[in-house]
């Protein structure tokens, strides 16, 4: 009767979300198939690896190395989706110099090493993840030969590494002949060999072979799973076994580390992104940052202080708002009149000194901003880290203990303080430029602090650094907590 009852729930409650994530699969697969040429990605691959971050949600809260191997493809995905604003950079570079592609061929070496640094991880984690649940449970799909010639998961596993690893290279390879250099008779240059098209076709070529090799068995691999509709209900038979069930907690724990993640992720938008061919405006505004903040407060909501949290929303909207009105006022500046006009004590020193005001309101609301997100996280620190002070057994070193952790946080809103004042301290000098003569005979413009540029850059690299090392710190650290209950 049991073993009935069991039966049909299996059938009734897994059945459409195994054939979602069947499809997802499928979709992924179909996308991951192919080679890339540089860092032009016909078949998206971030698309790919954000859908295998969500069907493997459930299994990685419940399951061991599916966590791990997760937190490879989301990493994966963004490294991937990265590659849409390094295109904008390289036609930033090729615009300024038109035949030149050593920016391109850089860049794609980059993101061939990246994505094979989380790739090795993520297959070998994605599969220790599967094989450990066929071992354990009855999903006997994961662990057996598959297909009519009994391909085994082992030699799948083998074939995958050797496949995505190669997809990088062969994608990566062909740039290598599109590097500048000087023309046989020393007078002109090159920036395209005759071995790119050749090796660009070889690629392409075996990439294609392999990537229809792995696509077929991967699918097969992927049926035959399916086909069997165990996987879910193996994992919730494991989680049944387990007398200290997480399943919640460890949800919680997700939601809290996402918010933490994007508040690290948001420090990276304070670096000024502007080129001499885009007129100097800055493509990364600071309204983005802004709103990458308050979509972290969003996720940390019902682990703040209500009446923190609101005065943090206001001031995150206000903050923003201004952002865009200071974005909007300096592109226009830059659009119209350039900095070379404030030489003329005309229309343009009139339009500027509404930049300046604008930049100082927008400082003094980002400090509001910063403080009510401080104190919002000295609150986490204290109730969601360690043991809390309510509790009886809270002590001298539980308070030093929470009492660093908060002295880290005081640190970071410096950072961004120092950050933001060294942004607008930076706005405020360029009203004063100085005209030099190059050797030439041409005109050139400076601001009064032109190196003031260098530090808004140091600062923001500062604030990213701290960052990372503390809201890493605190994801520990809330792990500790939760998970060690």
């Amino acid at each position: 009767m049991e073993t009935d009852t069991l039966t049909r729930s299996k059938g009734t409650e897994i059945a459409k979300p195994m054939k979602s994530a069947y499809a997802l699969i499928i979709v992924s697969l179909l996308l991951l198939c192919n080679v890339n040429i540089g860092i032009i990605d016909i078949l998206p691959d971030a698309i790919a690896y954000f859908m295998l971050a969500k069907v493997f949600f459930k299994a990685s809260l419940q399951a061991p190395f599916f966590e791990e191997a997760r937190e490879a493809f989301l990493k994966l995905g963004w490294i991937n989706l990265a590659k849409l604003p390094a295109l904008f950079v390289i036609a930033a570079s090729r615009a300024e110099n038109a035949f030149g592609n050593d920016t391109s061929v850089v860049i794609s070496f980059i993101f061939c090493v990246l994505e094979i640094i989380f790739l090795i991880p993520a297959i070998k984690n994605i599969f220790a993840a599967l094989f450990r649940l066929g071992e354990r449970t009855d999903a006997a799909s994961l662990i057996r030969p598959f297909g009519k010639r009994g391909a085994s998961p082992e030699w799948l596993l083998v074939f995958t590494y050797i496949f995505m690893i190669g997809k990088c290279i062969f994608a990566a390879a062909p740039e290598l002949f599109t590097l500048t250099r000087t023309s046989e008779d020393g007078f002109g240059l090159k920036t395209i060999s005759i071995g790119y098209p050749i090796t660009l076709v070889i690629a392409q070529a075996v990439g294609l072979v392999l990537g229809t090799i792995w696509l077929l068995n991967s699918i097969k691999y992927a049926k035959a799973v399916h086909n069997e509709g165990q996987f879910n209900y193996s994992l919730d038979v494991l989680v049944s076994y387990d007398p200290d069930n997480r399943f919640a907690v460890r949800r919680e724990l997700r939601t809290v580390k996402l918010g933490l993640t994007l508040l690290t992720v948001a420090a990276f938008f304070t670096i000024d992104v502007n080129f001499d061919n885009t007129l100097g405006i800055n493509l990364l505004p600071d309204f983005i940052y802004g709103i990458l903040l308050m979509v972290a407060l969003g996720r940390l909501k019902q682990y703040l202080p209500e009446n923190t949290l609101r005065r943090a929303y206001i001031s995150g909207i206000a903050y923003t708002f201004l952002s865009a009105m200071f974005f909007g006022t300096e592109t226009y500046f830059l659009y119209y009149f350039g900095y070379d006009e404030l030489l003329r004590d005309g229309i343009a020193s009139k339009v500027y000194l509404f930049v300046e005001a604008t930049a100082a309101v927008q400082f003094i609301v980002l400090v509001i901003f910063l403080s009510c997100i401080a104190s919002g996280l000295c609150s986490f620190v204290y109730n969601h880290t360690g043991i809390p002070p309510s509790h009886e057994r809270y002590s001298r070193a539980d308070k030093d203990y929470h009492k660093g952790l908060c002295t880290r946080v005081n640190w970071y809103l410096a950072i961004g303080i120092l950050t933001g004042a060294a942004k607008l301290i930076d706005v405020i000098s360029r009203a004063t430029v100085e005209m030099i003569f190059t050797q030439s005979s041409q005109v050139a413009y400076f601001p009064a602090l032109e190196w003031m540029g260098l530090v808004v850059t140091a600062c923001a690299v500062l604030l990213i650094g701290f960052s990372i090392y503390l809201f890493s710190t605190l994801k520990e650290e809330c792990e500790m907590k939760y998970i060690q209950l």
